[in-house]
């Protein structure tokens, strides 16, 4: 609750506003909002103020609300508790609550441990989930994380997942695999507060450790999206490897939580061995969606956009509702024989792509075009190294390699005028349209030779974007495994589960919202609840002080229905369903 509150200094009155709530038990001042002298209180309250109909201190509600919504549904905070009590009685946080706090960043604005207490007071999370915010510091995180071995975590996953495939309809149930690698940082980690190396994830020289490649293995359920289990890997072990080495250990795991393995999809990001493409041709639970750039079948780049027809998937609908139709997914099918079988091969093709490719091309090339430049006028003045053509296009052929750039786009040309070396350079426009002939086109081959097109393409769009999350680092609302700063086994294993637990509860929330009937995604919906605040306003017929929710847009309030909750009188409340 919210009260005006008096302080005297040097004889002169001051007022604030001052926020209490219970926390662990006890009551507590949980904010503190500067008013000014009596003069500026009045000026407040005769309206020359503004601050008295905007609200004070706003907070961001809406998107820790509905996160602590799909929370309430699973309590990982108790799980863990249960698993690891607590040594020993605590005014602050315990080991469960501290990972849920961190999982909920995760899943709204990822920052790093030290930067949580922070943002935490940036949202109304004492009136929704109260804690000490003090409780959130990096050391504290790391004094309780120590507990956390390999086998408790195992424990807890189980636990966390059981729970989960409870909240799932009870049916026929399609999973999906897909794997990433990431990359965990050699850069300062943010262990133990004073920045001293103790090999548990504080200090050290960054130059010392390399970059470690990580790799992630997660299950998902294709009709909800929502994972069903993961597994952490050892970036050094290639896709494939993965797969023949450990997919029937996963698999166990998985029936052991009780859910049913009949029908498992696996997708492959970086093409499939012989030997992998044997033993699933061999296992009928198995089957399979190799992805693959336009590049792996050119035939293909010749087929006229006529003979695509638009996917049925949310995107498309929400298209059509919006009468933009030219943004329409769109997907060619046919059959070819592949891998010593017959595979239905899908061309899908996302115009929204299109333009971002474009605009990443047209960088590159003027990146390019510089280094040519400069190139051309160190090789006139026979400037080492570069006073050879060998090296110009040694050095040419290593600046397209780090763009990723074909060097087939340009043509250079070593002559002489005059007795003095030149160099010329031109682009090759028809290589540059054939390459944009495949922009926003991405090729699918699977061994569902009797699936539907549209069908495939829509396991693929539905997998659980495990390596979008790797790849999308620039927006919050992403659950992104980068940027992480955590370089022990143990940290970096706690630090996945607290991503993947973060895309679960991000997933739970899609399906809410897809039982409304709403084409929101939860990445859409995170961003529009974090609009949604919170601030302190005066209430005249009260004649007090609260924090209410004085503005809900139509799109917000569909949201919180979609999660059981309406607004009445500024506030949120259930729904009571007859």
């Amino acid at each position: 609750m919210a009260h005006l509150y008096k302080k005297v200094k040097k004889g002169r009155e001051y007022y604030y506003i001052r926020e209490t709530q219970r926390v662990y038990g006890k009551p507590a001042t949980i904010n503190q909002v500067y008013l000014g002298t009596a003069e500026k209180v009045q000026a407040v309250f005769s309206g020359e103020d503004r601050k008295l109909s905007e609200g004070f201190s706003p907070k961001e509600f809406g998107s820790v609300f509905v996160l602590h919504e799909m929370e309430r549904s699973i309590n990982l905070a108790a799980m863990v508790d249960d698993i690891l009590p607590p040594k020993r009685r605590s005014r602050g946080a315990s080991l469960g609550e501290l990972l849920f706090y961190a999982i909920m960043n995760r899943a709204i604005a990822p920052k790093s441990k030290r930067q949580l207490a922070s943002w935490y007071e940036t949202t109304d999370i004492q009136r929704i989930h109260p804690c000490r915010l003090e409780s959130l510091s990096s050391q504290n995180f790391w004094n309780h994380w120590h507990r956390l071995d390999e086998a408790s975590l195992e424990k807890i996953a189980d636990a966390f997942f059981q729970k989960v495939h409870l909240l799932l309809p009870p049916q026929e149930k399609q999973l999906l695999l897909e794997t990433a690698i990431f990359y965990a940082s050699p850069g300062p980690s943010e262990g133990n507060g004073n920045g001293g190396g103790n090999g548990n994830g504080g200090g050290g020289d960054a130059a010392e450790r390399p970059w470690r490649r990580l790799g992630l293995a997660l299950i998902t359920d294709r009709q909800s999206g929502v994972p069903v289990y993961y597994q952490a890997f050892s970036g050094d072990l290639a896709e494939s490897e993965f797969f023949t080495g450990h997919l029937d250990n996963l698999m166990n795991k998985v029936s052991s939580l009780g859910v049913p393995l009949q029908n498992l999809t696996l997708i492959f990001n970086q093409g499939i061995t012989p030997e992998v493409m044997e033993e699933i041709d061999g296992r009928k639970e198995l089957q399979f969606i190799s992805v693959h750039p336009p590049t792996f079948l050119p035939e293909l780049q010749e087929v006229p956009r006529q003979d695509f027809r638009p996917l049925d998937c949310k995107a498309n609908r929400r298209f059509l509702e919006t009468g933009a139709t030219d943004e329409q997914i769109l997907y060619y099918e046919t059959t070819l024989s592949l891998w010593n079988g017959t595979r239905k091969v899908i061309v899908l093709y996302d115009p929204q792509v299109f333009p971002r490719q474009y605009q990443e091309l047209h960088e590159k090339l003027q990146k390019v075009r510089r280094e040519l430049v400069d190139l051309e006028k160190r090789y006139q003045r026979r400037q080492a190294p570069w006073d050879s053509p060998a090296s110009i296009l040694a050095r040419y052929r290593q600046v397209c390699e780090e763009l990723q750039l074909g060097p087939h786009l340009f043509e250079l040309e070593f002559t002489e005028e005059n007795g003095a070396p030149s160099l010329s350079f031109r682009l090759r426009h028809r290589q540059v349209e054939a390459a944009m002939r495949q922009f926003g086109k991405t090729i699918l081959v699977t061994d569902r030779e009797d699936g539907p097109g549209a069908e495939i393409c829509q396991a693929y769009l539905d997998r659980g974007t495990v390596e979008a999350h790797v790849q999308d680092r620039k927006t919050p609302a992403t659950v992104s495994l980068m940027p992480q700063y955590h370089w022990t086994d143990s940290k970096i294993r706690i630090h996945v589960f607290v991503c993947v637990a973060a895309l679960t509860y991000l997933a739970l929330l899609g399906q809410k919202l897809a039982d409304a009937g709403l084409l929101t995604t939860s990445k859409e919906a995170m961003e529009e609840m974090r609009a949604l605040t919170s601030a302190i306003h005066w209430l005249p017929r009260e004649e007090k002080f609260r924090r209410i929710i004085a503005n809900a847009n139509d799109s917000q309030l569909a949201i919180l229905e979609a999660v059981g909750y309406h607004l009445e009188n500024g506030r949120v409340q259930p729904i009571r369903r007859n």
